[in-house]
């Protein structure tokens, strides 16, 4: 999203008429954006976006075309330094404050890939590096990147890079060919030439987007070839502008109050599973064209007054600063205060307009004016611009050369010996006490110990391997073979199933279990073991894999006839079943009964293991200003729920289930590491460290179990 003033170029017979009405849907447009990323909602406010790409195709179009039309041709060179003008100064000022934030605030290892996200925002390409990363909008369990809505910056580069010389050589070709046939020199419609490109573009646009939401939604969020279509709306918008102006009043009213409403109904409905760009913001793209066709004949209908609003439209100028700088401070405000209250929200929020305000009139509005203008049309003057620049370029220096400091590691954490200890003649502590004791010195601790998995690279030293495509455990290629996820070689058979969240527990249970047993791992990622239809809405795809392959899954299960079946998966699964029930626990309840019973043997023993309490990520909280108690979670309602309704289910099925949370928390407290080790690597998944700590608590659980599971004395699995 970028900043367009609808009166340039200024040279003689190239303005436009300045419209407040487009002013209101620039500041409807931030506000959705800004609230969906402060509060979550509206659910659809992420199609802000998609509204401010259709309002700069329509504006950056009818410049040019103004242009080609007066002039005769469209100066290139004219065009990108007023797009550098426009865009750099702050895009450049946000950038470099958040490097230098981002380093004095975060750990070494967040604050390097913060930093390779800037290089790919300084060259107007961040899009396709969250393409190619895999980065998803709205599933990642990780903490965003506060550079991450540069991405929309390089969709806008990128287009008006081709777009420009699109139109140029659309208009030489029409020149070439009208001369060609008449005698003379006829210069051709600018503007029939451009709505012809501007057509297939978006047409094009369209069905790539279309086509790429289905197969590929995370690239299609980022890609440009996939949004093109918006700013072709827009820009297909300026061509027809001229046989518009006839509408009448009445029809404009209605067109301004349709297209307000479709704003409006398309943020408050669609999400993620709707498919975005298409076909999930098509909605939102024809109502944006809506008002602005609204707006062409005059911008003073009574249906769209609320557009014009001296705080509307002051919004609509300073909408640019603000969307560069509202996430920036969001993501930094989260890991600075991780439970996210509504005083760190308003907090937040307020320091968002603040900068806004200041980097518009400081920077943008000095900038944009050229220097021969009135004195009172630059009454801020350059020098605050410049001075602006100069911290700009300090802030660069700093934060790329100056080391940063990490958290300080103090020493190993203290940890007293566990109440049922081996005095007095009494038993040694169980592994679960010994744990207990780990977890109440971690919950006291008022520093952070040096951690394992190290902070500077929590993720790629702590993620399960067997969670990575190629290990076959989760998201088999082939959900026929239930096979290619194995591990030992062992007569007894144990089948861990569920969703990523099971395959996170394979290294504890391999462990636990010993060599006597060949372990194996069939999973979908965001699909339950009970046989439940689900709506992910930061995963639509996975949803209807998991909802499409039932069948598959419990004939899979059935077939291997495991001495022990381990079934876990998110407590965020309960608040996702698709019907929505209005018992969620009966509901769950019911349908592991009824998946226990369809695909466990009677010589299978079937263990339902509570999922790790979802919370804070390592990364997301630990700063250098944090201390463990601001990193500590508590167990969720969803996870009370989930562990009610499958606690019911064990007792009518005959199953174990096994409780972890005293694996996590004490008295509802659950601390960020234990003795010295990290729980998570994100929001739900376990290290493999802390998996391997658990290995001695997981076996003392499952010591009753094993006891009764049969041997089937059959030979290993092949494959």
């Amino acid at each position: 999203m970028t900043d367009v003033d609808a009166t340039a170029p200024r040279s003689r017979g190239t303005a436009l008429p300045r419209r407040l009405d487009i002013q209101g849907l620039r500041a409807l447009a931030v506000a959705l954006v800004v609230a969906d990323h402060l509060t979550g909602r509206p659910v659809g406010g992420f199609l802000g976006v998609d509204m401010f790409f259709v309002v700069s195709g329509f504006l950056i179009t009818s410049l040019l075309l103004n242009e080609a039309e007066h002039g005769g041709r469209i100066r290139l060179g004219a065009f990108y330094l007023r797009r550098a003008r426009r865009i750099l100064p702050a895009a450049l000022l946000v950038l470099a404050a958040t490097l230098l934030a981002s380093r004095l605030v975060l750990l070494p290892g967040r604050f390097d890939d913060i930093a390779v996200d800037a290089a790919w925002a300084l060259g107007f390409a961040l899009n396709w590096h969250e393409a190619a990363t895999g980065t998803d909008y709205f599933a990642s369990g990780l903490p965003p990147s506060p550079l991450q809505h540069y991405w929309s910056l390089g969709v806008e580069e990128q287009f008006y890079l081709v777009w420009p010389l699109l139109l140029i050589a659309g208009l030489a070709l029409a020149r070439a060919i009208r001369t060609s046939r008449v005698t003379g020199t006829g210069r051709p419609s600018a503007r029939r030439t451009t709505a012809l490109l501007a057509g297939t573009v978006l047409l094009g646009s369209l069905a790539w987007s279309w086509a790429e939401a289905a197969a590929s939604p995370a690239t299609a969020y980022f890609s440009t070839l996939s949004r093109a279509w918006e700013l072709a709306a827009g820009a297909l918008l300026a061509c027809l502008a001229p046989r518009l102006r006839g509408l009448p009043r009445a029809g404009r009213e209605a067109l301004a109050a349709l297209g307000l409403m479709g704003v409006v109904a398309a943020a408050v409905s669609v999400d993620a599973a709707a498919g975005l760009p298409a076909p999930g913001a098509l909605v939102a793209v024809a109502a944006t064209v809506a008002v602005l066709v609204s707006g062409i004949g005059g911008d003073d209908l009574r249906t769209a007054s609320v557009l014009r609003l001296r705080p509307v439209t002051y919004l609509g100028e300073i909408s640019f600063a603000l969307y560069l700088w509202h996430f920036a401070v969001i993501v930094l405000a989260q890991a600075l205060a991780p439970d996210w209250g509504p005083g760190t929200r308003a907090a937040a929020l307020g320091t968002a307009l603040a900068l806004a305000v200041l980097t518009h009139h400081l920077v943008e509005e000095p900038l944009r004016r050229p220097v021969n203008a009135p004195r009172r049309r630059r009454a801020w003057g350059p020098r605050p611009a410049l001075a602006m620049i100069g911290v700009t370029a300090t802030a660069l220096l700093v934060a790329v050369l100056v080391p940063a400091p990490g958290p300080v590691a103090g020493p190993p954490v203290a940890i007293p010996a566990p109440t049922a200890g081996a005095e007095a003649g009494r038993e040694p502590p169980t592994a679960a006490e010994s744990l207990r004791a780990e977890l109440s010195a971690a919950l006291a601790a008022t520093e952070f110990p040096a951690l394992t998995p190290p902070l500077d690279d929590v993720v790629e030293q702590g993620i399960n391997p067997e969670l990575e495509p190629e290990a076959g455990c989760l998201n088999p290629a082939d959900l026929t073979d239930a096979s290619r996820c194995r591990h030992g070689s062992g007569r007894r058979q144990a089948l861990v199933v569920g969703d990523s969240v099971a395959i996170a527990w394979l290294p504890a249970l391999r462990e636990a279990l010993g060599p006597d047993w060949t372990v194996r791992g069939y999973a979908l990622s965001n699909c339950p073991f009970a046989e439940v239809a689900v709506a992910v809405v930061e995963d639509p795809a996975g949803s209807q894999r998991c909802n499409e392959a039932r069948d598959v899954l419990r004939e899979q299960v059935r077939a291997a006839r495991p001495d022990l079946l381990v079934a876990s998966d998110s407590e965020l699964n309960i608040r996702r079943m698709a019907d929505a029930p209005a018992d969620l626990v009966g509901a769950w309840r019911a349908a592991v009964v009824r998946t226990v019973d369809a695909v466990a043997a009677p010589s299978t023993e079937v263990v339902l293991l509570a999922p790790p309490p979802a919370g804070h990520t390592p990364d997301g909280c630990i700063t250098r200003f944090a201390e463990p108690a601001d990193c500590a979670g508590s167990l969720s309602p969803a996870w009370a729920e989930k562990a009610s309704a499958e606690r019911a289910a064990a007792s009518q099925t005959g199953a174990t289930y096994v409780d972890t949370s005293g694996w996590f928390c004490v008295d509802g407290r659950c601390p960020l590491f234990a003795g010295g080790t990290l729980v998570r690597w994100d929001i739900v998944h376990l290290t493999r460290q802390y998996a391997a700590k658990l290995a001695p608590v997981l076996a003392e659980a499952l010591a009753p179990v094993l006891d009764t599971a049969p041997d089937t004395g059959g030979p290993p699995p092949a494959g």
